[in-house]
C-alpha cells in the first residue's frame, strides 16, 4: 500500500470527528503534490484492492443512479483530464470553461459537487463562489477548489469562505477521489 495513502487513512481514523486532516506528501517529486486538507474524510472513502490499486469510491446514488460533478476549469487539457478520470470512476461530468458560463451551467445541471479552478477568465473562481453562495438552492452544493496557486493568501481566502480542501495542481487521482468522496458526504439529502 502506498505509504502516503496509509498515512491519510491513519489520520482519518484518528480524526474522524474533527474538522480537518492535513496530509503531507513525502514523495512530492513523484506526483507534484505538496499538501492537502481533507475535512470530513472517513475511512473507506478510497478503497484499495488486494494488489494495491485504487478502486472506485462508493458514492451515494443520486436521481439518475450516478452522481454529477461540475468541473469549472479554463485549461482545456486539465478539463479533459479531470473529465476522463472522473468518468472512469463512475461519475457523470458537466463542464464549464469560464466564470461567465459557470453559474449558467450550475443552474442548468444542478451537480452534486463542483470542482472549481480559481484562475478563470471573465472573473475568477472567488467571484463564482460569491455568486453561488447567494443563490439558495445552489449554495448547498459542495465545492472543492482546485488550483495552481499554492500561496498562503489564497488558502486563507478559501478557508475564510468556509471551503476546504484546496487541491493543488497536479492532483493525484487517489487524493482527488478521496476529497470528492468526503465532499459528497457533506451534501444534504
Amino acid at each position: 500500500m502506498d505509504p502516503d495513502l496509509r498515512q491519510l487513512q491513519a489520520c482519518a481514523q484518528r480524526r474522524r470527528h474533527v474538522g480537518a486532516v492535513r496530509v503531507v506528501r513525502t514523495r512530492a517529486q513523484r506526483s507534484g503534490l505538496q499538501s492537502r486538507d481533507l475535512p470530513g474524510l472517513r475511512q473507506g472513502v478510497v478503497r484499495r484492492s488486494a494488489r494495491g490499486s485504487a478502486m472506485k469510491p462508493s458514492p451515494r446514488r443520486g436521481r439518475s443512479g450516478r452522481q454529477k460533478i461540475l468541473v469549472i476549469e479554463d485549461d482545456p487539457v486539465a478539463r479533459a483530464d479531470l473529465q476522463a478520470r472522473l468518468e472512469a470512476n463512475g461519475y457523470m461530468v458537466a463542464l464549464a470553461a469560464d466564470a461567465a458560463s459557470a453559474l449558467t451551467v450550475v443552474n442548468r445541471e444542478r451537480p452534486d459537487l463542483i470542482l472549481l479552478d480559481l484562475g478563470l477568465p471573465a472573473g475568477d473562481g472567488f467571484l463564482v463562489l460569491e455568486r453561488l453562495r447567494k443563490i439558495e438552492p445552489l449554495a448547498a452544493i459542495p465545492v472543492l477548489v482546485i488550483t495552481g496557486r499554492s500561496d498562503a493568501e489564497t488558502r486563507k481566502r478559501v478557508e475564510a469562505m468556509g471551503l476546504a480542501p484546496v487541491l493543488t495542481k497536479p492532483v493525484d487521482t487517489d487524493v482527488l477521489l478521496a476529497a470528492i468522496g468526503a465532499g459528497l458526504e457533506t451534501r444534504p439529502e
